[in-house]
């Protein structure tokens, strides 16, 4: 290289900024560390937040899909499980029970009667009810 090609090189000298790996100080270490903490305490956090929100979704899911099955079981079958007011008639002379429902007059029990039936009862007291 020539002494002219020297002293006629231009430069242009500017002050940049660039990633490059630096020591943590003491202060640094121990500042990282408090985030660190607060940050693991802030997931679980939300992990128990979403865990509740999942159970709370899984409950919903599951009285869906019950109230799902309900209806495909009623629309399968075609047949509904109501309450329907009936008639029943104690007969003590054949000694029978005959059951007859009051809104399509349909007999639905015709049987004999059980020994504990069989006891007339006095009138003005209260026939015990019945467990189903």
């Amino acid at each position: 290289m020539s002494k002219k090609n020297a002293t006629e090189d231009k430069c242009v000298i500017r002050k940049v900024t660039k990633p490059l790996p630096c020591k943590l100080t003491e202060p640094e270490v121990l500042q990282y560390g408090r985030d660190l903490a607060r940050a693991h305490a802030d997931l679980d956090r939300i992990q128990d937040e979403l865990d509740g929100i999942k159970a709370d979704y899984k409950g919903k899911l599951a009285e869906q899909n019950a109230s799902i099955g309900k209806l495909s079981g009623r629309v399968h079958s075609g047949i509904e499980t109501r309450d329907v007011e009936c008639t029943e008639t104690k007969n003590w002379t054949k000694t029978t029970v005959a059951v007859v429902r009051n809104d399509t007059g349909d007999a639905i029990e015709s049987r004999p009667m059980r020994e504990d039936e069989k006891q007339m009862q006095i009138t003005g007291i209260s026939e015990p009810e019945e467990k189903e």
